[in-house]
């Protein structure tokens, strides 16, 4: 009985190292033969570095090479000019299949700015703008104006729609309102005739009188004016009012 199952282990034993036998010869010829043939069917290729190429030599390197350029997108660069290769993906020199896609970044060279156009517009408004556009290095001068409201731009050293550099010196004139404006005086708590005959005195008029109803005022007595005192204005100006009544 025991020399049977040690017959029986052996015929094991035997057919076990078969298997074995053929599944080494198998990854052997897999190995050596089959995959060599698989990969020679897509060539690994060494991928060209394009970059500082112009986008069309890039074009017809990676097309020559058996690639396929997928797609180019494009950003301003300062030092690279226009139309030229910045980046590419893969890497110049990537081992890869046949038929691999490339990726390019191509310069659309420095970013160009246009001078905004900011006369009449108010100054803060005018800083806005500047700031956007990346426009620090302003300068502002304040001048008397009979035509331009207070602190508006009367003038700006750089004509609108000009390329300008962002370091450019920008330069802007802003109205200090008239060299003759008057200053608006208090009329409120005075009677019609004593309001009128000071805003004589300061060369302004009565304007646009509107009675309203008011428990605090005797009736006659102004008790709203607009502009208000303070407000600086050209001569003759007029100053509408609301009266108790």
């Amino acid at each position: 009985m025991k020399k049977i199952l040690q017959q029986k282990a052996t015929q094991y034993l035997l057919v076990i190292s078969g298997f074995l036998s053929v599944f080494v010869l198998l990854v052997f010829l897999l190995d050596s033969i089959i995959l060599p043939l698989v990969v020679s069917k897509n060539d690994i290729i060494v991928v060209p570095n394009v970059e500082n190429l112009n986008s069309e030599e890039a074009k017809e390197a990676i097309i020559k090479s058996g690639l396929i350029l997928q797609g180019i997108s494009e950003q301003f660069n300062d030092k690279i000019p226009a139309g030229v290769v910045i980046a590419q993906l893969p890497f110049g020199g990537t081992k890869v299949k046949e038929g691999r896609r490339v990726y390019l970044t191509v310069s659309k060279g420095k970013e160009t700015l246009r001078m905004p156009f900011l006369v009449g517009k108010p100054i803060r408004d005018a800083r806005v703008e500047l700031i956007r556009l990346g426009l620090s290095n302003a300068t502002e001068r304040y001048e008397f104006s009979e035509s331009v409201t207070e602190n508006f731009v009367i003038a700006q050293n750089v004509p609108s729609g000009q390329i300008i550099n962002p370091l450019d010196l920008i330069s802007l004139v802003i109205s200090k309102g008239s060299s003759t404006a008057l200053v608006v005086p208090s009329i409120n708590d005075l009677s019609r005739e004593d309001a009128e005959n000071l805003l004589k005195q300061f060369d302004l008029l009565i304007g646009d009188i509107t009675f309203q109803k008011n428990e605090t005022y005797d009736p006659g007595y102004i008790i709203q004016q607009q502009p208000p005192a303070g407000t600086k204005v050209a001569p003759n100006t007029k100053i509408n009012v609301i009266i108790s009544e």
